[in-house]
């Protein structure tokens, strides 16, 4: 998968609360998959700044993509507690 547009993520490890940023218009979809393939999250972003609450989510590797109609991006997001 390539990557087409640029987004920002912070802090990275994370423990609860997960800063994404990005400059995309239009409907922007955030997807988060666990170290086994399975989709944990799933939500649609109202603005180009977004906290995400990663509190419930287990320690471990995640996968986060965000889709538009222009492109993807995706990052690799470590939880910890």
């Amino acid at each position: 998968m390539e990557f087409t547009i640029a987004i920002n993520t912070y802090p990275n490890p994370v423990d609860d609360l997960l800063t994404v940023k990005h400059q995309e218009k239009g409907t922007v979809v955030l997807n988060l998959w666990d170290s086994n393939g399975k989709l944990v999250m799933d939500s649609i972003l109202t603005s180009e700044t977004e906290t995400v609450d990663m509190s419930s989510l287990s320690a471990g590797q995640y996968t986060l993509i965000l889709r538009t109609s222009s492109g993807y991006a995706g990052r690799r997001i470590q939880v910890t507690k």
